[in-house]
């Protein structure tokens, strides 16, 4: 195993680095087949974590989307998630070349020795979803593991055993608008022309910030908003609290119901624009 998956490496190393601003996550191989595993395991359990910076070597090389600058290599066998290997890249000044290898057999014992069954480490510190991706880029988010991929799968972990998967085929359903397609407050105002003249709680107020939680908008096949959450707050001068105002909240909706049509993915069986959350700052004067 461990020979195949240096072999794989550096082929699977291009698609690593088409997210060398976001976290790159782990690798999983699934079915022969290397996938993005947008998630770090290792991570969730704080006394392994610290013990496995221990044993890794100093030289090793980091980017800002992987800051460890370690990459964990994960398989699932007989139902359960197993740590196959944990590779580094160490730079060697005399050769002046990076050097890729895994992380001694004696010390990943001595880091999860808790977790060796029958020679193999099956990871039953893990209680969660974790998502496998591959193929190309639909979203991307500059933030964690914030993105989709055309190709995901969703496993369910209970201390270690998989106990679900599901199957999802990704793709953009109508090409529209979308958050990142406003650049300045002209394009705002352009998109979301808001009457001011109809809220009197504006008064005195010089910007508002308009919260829209992406994740709850519901779409149609065709592009058009349905409904979801959005809050306008502000934080008048001089007062300490931050200020609500759902009447202009619910003219934003209004405005967003008369764009058509959106960008529109189906993503994980949902029809979505993306990411969780865009936060719009709106000047009034």
């Amino acid at each position: 195993m461990i020979k195949k998956l240096i072999t794989g490496i550096f082929a699977f190393a291009i698609t690593i680095a088409a997210f060398a601003t976001a976290d790159s996550g782990d690798v999983i191989i699934l079915d022969g087949e290397f996938w993005n595993l947008l998630a770090r395991p290792i991570w969730s359990d704080s006394t392994l974590y610290h013990n496995l910076k221990t044993v890794l070597p100093e030289d090793r090389s980091w980017t800002t989307a992987n800051w460890d600058g370690y990459t964990a290599w994960w398989s699932i066998r007989e139902n359960r998630l197993c740590l196959d290997s944990i590779m580094v890249e160490c730079y060697n000044k005399e050769t002046q070349q990076h050097i890729t290898r895994c992380i001694d057999e004696a010390d990943m014992r001595r880091v999860f020795s808790d977790y060796y069954q029958n020679n193999e480490i099956i990871a039953t510190w893990v209680t969660a979803d974790i998502r496998a991706a591959k193929g190309d880029l639909l979203y991307y988010d500059h933030s964690g593991f914030n993105r989709n991929l055309e190709y995901e799968q969703i496993f369910s972990v209970h201390k270690g055993k998989v106990t679900d998967k599901k199957s999802y085929h990704n793709r953009v359903v109508t090409e529209g608008f979308s958050f990142s397609d406003l650049n300045s407050q002209e394009d705002i105002k352009a998109k979301f022309p808001l009457n001011v003249g109809n809220h009197p709680e504006l008064k005195g107020l010089s910007g508002i910030r308009i919260y829209f939680k992406t994740d709850s908008f519901r779409f149609d096949a065709t592009g058009n908003f349905i409904d979801g959450y959005v809050e306008v707050y502000a934080k008048p001068s001089g007062e300490d609290k931050v200020r609500t105002l759902d009447g202009v909240a619910q003219e934003i909706k209004a405005l967003m119901k008369n764009i058509h049509p959106w960008k529109i993915l189906f993503i994980n069986g949902e029809y979505v624009t993306g990411g969780k959350g865009y936060v719009m700052p709106y000047y009034l004067k």
